[in-house]
This record gives structure tokens, sequence and C-alpha cells, in this order.
């Protein structure tokens, strides 16, 4: 049986912005977008303001309502991606075996590593002190048999805790818990499964599957098995890239077209930097990823022949962009990310034009490096002065797979 470890840094953003701040010690802290530009949208909070009622996804006019003495912070984005690493180098002391899906959390597979480090337990209180005493940061750990309950388990207890689901004990754990708990339930899955009178973990694993799979197709029964304790998929190690991604929330509303395929620009332009820089060959899939103003998320992919070039994943994502959003609803946030890696590109009758404009691209790539990632913007870019001088690539990489 494997043994695999989840590790969420608490309220991470908020907490690096209090490290060396004993001024902040018991006082509500958020951080969030500008006030002035998109309301204040609070991202993190620390636990003094959540304790308060204070939730991710308010404006800061909300959370002051609550809190008139709450302190603000603008995002600092190269920052978190210091720590996420830092914090990661300390799990790599256990394991190889490391999978990131955001930049405060990891699963760890640590099977293998109870023969030198000790039990999971041992391990798991290994891996607090080490990240509290070399970065000042808490995490809550989850211990289990597969990925979903070690996901769930890290929740459970928080900050700083430690909660072990095993094939005994996981009907009392887990399935009282809410539905959308359960890795893989959306904000539109959760509504479908409480149409069908379905509230909780237990009620799901009881459902009976037929039902389940005639209303949510495939993904009822991967449901189905996960709310059974029934997962099996394996920690993907990230020493292994299989996707490159950027996204980023911009500073107000997107309301048209032009404006998301502004966003989309830098954000193509991001990944395809770096895919070259990494060497990983050539992208033939392209994802989107898009946060409506009311956080309802979504994504969407495409098969693409295979590329380095940005226009491509450029003109992938706009084509999901159009068959997919509804154009009454406001974006809050982009992303775009790339897979399906080869090192081979096939030749066509327009082969040596690709060769061409993957020279152009990694010519101006050149450059960039040498005199900044602003030195050379496309010139719808410049219609707006905030992303003239915004470098994603460097400062904004939260999906990426290798952070």
């Amino acid at each position: 049986m494997n043994i695999i470890l989840h590790s969420d840094l608490n309220n991470f953003y908020a907490s690096v912005e209090c490290l060396n701040k004993p001024e902040l010690k018991n006082k509500p802290v958020v951080v969030g977008g500008s006030q002035q530009d998109r309301h204040g949208v609070v991202l993190a909070k620390n636990q003094t303001a959540k304790l308060l009622g204070i939730k991710t996804g308010m404006t800061i006019q909300q959370a002051k309502a609550i809190c008139p003495n709450l302190i603000f912070f603008l995002p600092n984005f190269q920052k978190y991606v210091y720590y996420s690493k830092r914090v990661k180098n300390i799990y790599k002391k256990f394991t190889d075996k490391i999978e990131s899906p955001g930049i405060d959390e990891c699963w760890l597979d640590i099977t293998n590593s109870i023969k030198l480090f000790g039990s999971p337990v041992k391990i798991a209180k290994k891996i607090q002190k080490l990240v509290f005493l070399e970065t000042g940061l808490t995490v809550s750990i989850g211990i289990s048999y597969n990925k979903t309950f070690s996901k769930l388990g890290s929740d459970l207890k928080k900050p700083n805790g430690i909660t072990i689901i095993t094939p005994e004990n996981y009907q009392n754990l887990v399935w009282a818990r809410p539905i959308q708990d359960l890795l893989g339930v959306g904000k539109e899955t959760a509504l479908n499964l409480n149409q069908m009178g379905i509230h909780t973990l237990g009620e799901l694993a009881k459902t009976n599957i037929d039902l389940l799979k005639s209303k949510l197709r495939k993904n009822g029964s991967l449901l189905h098995q996960k709310a059974n304790g029934n997962d099996l998929s394996s920690v993907e190690c990230n020493n292994i890239c299989k996707s490159i991604g950027n996204s980023l929330t911009y500073y107000k509303d997107i309301k048209t077209f032009e404006e998301a395929k502004s966003l989309l620009i830098l954000l193509a332009e991001s990944v395809a930097a770096r895919l070259i820089e990494e060497n990983l060959g050539y992208a033939t899939i392209v994802h989107l990823s898009v946060t409506e103003n009311d956080l309802f998320s979504y994504s969407r992919q495409i098969k693409i022949e295979p590329s380095i070039l940005a226009n491509d994943f450029l003109h992938a994502a706009i084509k999901l962009l159009k068959s997919t959003h509804d154009s009454r609803k406001f974006i809050r946030a982009l992303g775009i990310s790339i897979s399906g890696f080869q090192k081979q590109q096939q030749s066509t009758i327009f082969f040596q034009i690709k060769k061409r404009n993957e020279l152009i691209q990694k010519t101006i790539e050149t450059i960039r490096q040498k005199f900044g990632r602003t030195s050379i913007n496309r010139a719808q870019i410049l219609m707006d002065s905030k992303l003239i001088k915004l470098n994603i690539k460097d400062e904004h990489n939260l999906d990426s797979k290798n952070i």
C-alpha cells in the first residue's frame, strides 16, 4: 500500500507577508488586488482574518465592513515563488516523488522513505519542523494511502495540523464532509450533485454508480471511486515536466474580447519562452483556464500541430475562448498551459516557414533575456500602460509544474 502525504502551506500569501513583522502578530491581514482597480478582491487572508469571517473572493470593502482595522497588502508573486521553492527543497530531503499542483501545496510519495526516516507521522512532523525553522511558515499535512484522501486530510486540521486517513477510518473521517471538499468537484458539479440529493461524500459513495454515470458521464464513475477510497492515481514526479502554464488575475474585470486578447498574448509568450528555456521540445496540446468575476472557473483544451511558437498557442487559446465563453460574463483571471511535449516536429510543406518563425521567436527571447522581458512588446500591449511593465514569465508563474 502506498503512503502519500499532502503538504499545504497555511494561508500562504498572507503568512509570507507577515514574516519578520512581529507587529502584525494576531492582527487581521489580507492580500488582494488594487482597491482602485478591482475594488480590492481578497486573494488570501491570515488565520486571524479567517476567524473573523473574512473569505477569499470578498472585496476589501466587504472585508473592512467586518473588520475596520484590516491590514492590506498587494500581492508580491516573486516573493511567494521564492518561498515556495525553499519549502519544496525541504520536501526533496525526504523523497524524489513530488507532485506540485500549486504554489502552496505538494503531494509526496513516501512509501520508500519510511525505512530511512521513520513512520509517516514522524516524517510529517520533521517536515513541519524544518519548514518552520528554515522559513517561518507552517504546513498542514494529510497522510493517507491515496492522493484524494491525503489532500482532504490536510484540510481537516489547520493551521499546522496532521491528519491520518486509513482504509479503516476514512468513512468516519470523510463521509460526513460536504461534496465540495472532494478533489475534482467544482461549482457546477456540486450543483448537479445537490440537485440529485447528494450533499456529502458518504451520500456520493452510496449512490448507484450507473445513476452517477447517467448524469455526469465518466466523471460520475471517477468521483464515486474517490469517495469510496479507490483513487488509484500516482504521484506524478515533477522532475519530468508534463506541462508548462502561467495564469494571471487581471487588475480589473475583463469586459471585452480585446482586453482578454491582450492578456492572452502575454500568457502565450510567457509559456513559449519557458518552453524554449527548458528545452522540452514541441507542445501539442494547449489548455485555457477561465475564472469569471463570480469565481466560477472552467478549463478547455485543444490539440495543435507540434509547436514552440507563441502565436500558435495564442490562436488556440483565442479559439477556445470564443467557442466556450459567454461574452455577457466578465472575466477575473485567465491562464494558458501547454503539454503533450515531443522532441521532433513533423515535416510539412510549411516546414521552412515554421523554422523561420522559430528562429524569430528564439531571437526575440535572446533580446528579452539580455535587455528585459519588456524590451520588446507587441503593439496591442502598448494600449494598456499596466500591461507594458508586466513580467508574467518570471513573476506570475503560479501554475507552473516546476515551481
